[in-house]
C-alpha cells in the first residue's frame, strides 16, 4: 500500500474499514442534510422529510465516532461493537425492506456486512520481545510491556 494511503487508512484491516466506514457514513449523512434534492435524486423520494433527517443526522454523528475511534488503532471496545453493530442493522432493514427499495439498497446490505466483518477481524498481536544477550536490561523488558498495555495488548505467556 503507498505511504500516503496508509497514512489515511491505517496499518490494519479492521481499521481501514472502520475509516471507509466512517467516512461513507459522515459522508451520506452530510449530503442528505446539505443537499436534499440530490440524494433524493439518487435514493428516492423520502416521505417524511423530518425522519429522514434525524437518520441523517445519526448517520453522520455515527460515521465522525468510527472515524475518530480509528484515528490511532483498529477499533477497540464501544467503537468495535459501533462499528460491527451499525452495518448490521442498517443490512437487516435493507433486507426487510428489499421489496420496497431501490436495488441501490441491495448493494449497500452488501457493503454493510463488508463494513462489519472488517471491524469483526481480531486485531493484530505484536511480536514477542526478545532478548538474546546478558547485556539486555529489565529496564528494555519493561518499556516493551509498559508500551503493550498502552497499545490493549495482555500478556500471553511469562518470559523465562
Amino acid at each position: 500500500m503507498p505511504a500516503r494511503l496508509g497514512a489515511v487508512l491505517g496499518t490494519h484491516p479492521a481499521q481501514w474499514a472502520g475509516r471507509l466506514q466512517g467516512g461513507y457514513y459522515l459522508v451520506g449523512g452530510l449530503w442528505r442534510l446539505l443537499h436534499a434534492r440530490s440524494f433524493e435524486r439518487v435514493a428516492g423520494p423520502k416521505p417524511d422529510q423530518f425522519q429522514t433527517d434525524v437518520t441523517a443526522a445519526l448517520f453522520t454523528a455515527v460515521g465522525a465516532a468510527l472515524i475518530a475511534g480509528t484515528r490511532n488503532s483498529a477499533p477497540r471496545g464501544p467503537v468495535r461493537v459501533l462499528a460491527i453493530s451499525a452495518p448490521v442493522a442498517v443490512a437487516v432493514i435493507d433486507f426487510r425492506h428489499r421489496r420496497q427499495i431501490r436495488r441501490l439498497f441491495r448493494l449497500e446490505a452488501a457493503l454493510e456486512v463488508a463494513f462489519a466483518a472488517g471491524a469483526a477481524l481480531p486485531p493484530r498481536r505484536p511480536p514477542p520481545a526478545v532478548c538474546r544477550n546478558a547485556s539486555c536490561s529489565a529496564s528494555a523488558h519493561s518499556s516493551v510491556a509498559r508500551f503493550g498495555r498502552a497499545a490493549g495488548w495482555r500478556r500471553v505467556a511469562s518470559r523465562s
